[in-house]
């Protein structure tokens, strides 16, 4: 449902923080889910489904960007694939995958930067994300 309002309208910031709550409890719960190594799995699991779904949404918005020369890009949906291929990249590094989680942590190093020209405004915190988490 959360993802039918990414959907039809991008650029309402209300479905993206509800979605970022929803993710917050998958993380939280986890860790309790089927044991340490099955909650690993279930949270690798969420995480690379909706990494799937939002990269498609975030490519759209890139599309939409550059058809109009400036404005759209979906700023949410660039923001919460950032947020969650840092999340699945860290959860890659320890089971020995550090070249998955390197390739990860790039890119969600790069949405970071690309994010800093799409919202000027908020370069410095984007900016700010980058130094602490990589």
């Amino acid at each position: 449902m959360v993802q039918q309002a990414f959907f039809t309208e991008p650029d309402d910031q209300t479905a993206w923080w509800y979605h970022q709550y929803l993710i917050s409890l998958v993380l939280k719960e986890g860790g309790r889910e089927g044991g340490e190594e099955g909650g690993k799995e279930f949270v690798r699991e969420v995480l690379e489904g909706e990494v799937e779904i939002i990269r498609g949404l975030a490519e759209e918005g890139e599309e939409e960007r550059g058809a109009k020369g400036k404005g759209g890009g979906y700023r949410w949906a660039v923001l919460t694939l950032a947020s969650l291929l840092r999340q699945l990249a860290s959860s890659q590094g320890e089971e020995g995958e550090e070249g998955r989680g390197e390739v990860l942590r790039k890119e969600s190093r790069g949405l970071f930067e690309r994010l800093g020209r799409m919202d000027p405004d908020h370069a410095k915190r984007y900016e700010n994300i980058v130094v602490s988490s990589f």
